[in-house]
């Protein structure tokens, strides 16, 4: 078996590191971009035979990227697997199956899991080279795109305020210890 190419596309440098040395340890040859934009300049140079992308990035975030792979068509035939730590609910994996993404995983998947996967999805994508015809729902990327954006946006800001709201009960609460403390007498003896 030829030696395959994986694109991994992460921001993280710490995660794209690992992805790197887990798809190292199980036999593929890894290409980095540290954002959607890069990787897509990446992918039309060096065509990997598939890429890992994650989906939360800097100009250009892993749903776009799949989007316009899966619209361009000299690079439609490669898989793309989304890989997020965010994007975890039933919608997200939905939302990224149907605009063309071959799989959407957990990040810090196993070395096996990951192998098992990307020879599954290179023996479809090679059977869908052959048929060209997918079946990607091409409504429109833009509206479908900025809901989902939205949707995880209003749930992390949520998420935030209940956060922020733990944090004020928790500062009250110390700043009154502090206002009886500033005014206590302690006394003591020589024995303590």
């Amino acid at each position: 078996m030829m030696l395959k190419r994986v694109l991994v596309v992460d921001d993280s440098p710490t995660q794209a590191l690992r992805t790197k040395l887990v798809l190292e340890s199980i036999g593929f040859a890894v290409i980095e971009a540290n954002n959607g934009k890069n990787a897509l300049d990446i992918a039309h140079r060096e065509k990997p035979d598939v890429i890992i992308s994650d989906i939360l990035m800097p100009e250009m975030d892993g749903f776009e990227l799949c989007h316009i792979i899966r619209n361009t068509p000299e690079l439609e035939h490669i898989p793309v697997i989304l890989q997020t730590a965010s994007y975890r609910a039933k919608e997200d994996r939905k939302f990224g199956l149907d605009i063309g993404a071959d799989a959407f995983i957990p990040k810090g998947s196993s070395p096996e899991e990951m192998l098992a996967l990307i020879k599954k999805i290179i023996s479809r994508s090679q059977r869908r080279k052959k048929n060209a015809a997918s079946g990607i729902n091409r409504e429109p990327f833009n509206e479908l795109h900025a809901q989902r954006m939205l949707f995880r946006l209003l749930e992390e800001t949520d998420r935030l305020e209940q956060a922020n709201a733990v944090i004020r009960t928790e500062r009250n609460r110390a700043q009154k210890y502090l206002d009886v403390a500033s005014v206590m007498m302690l006394a003591l003896d020589c024995h303590g």
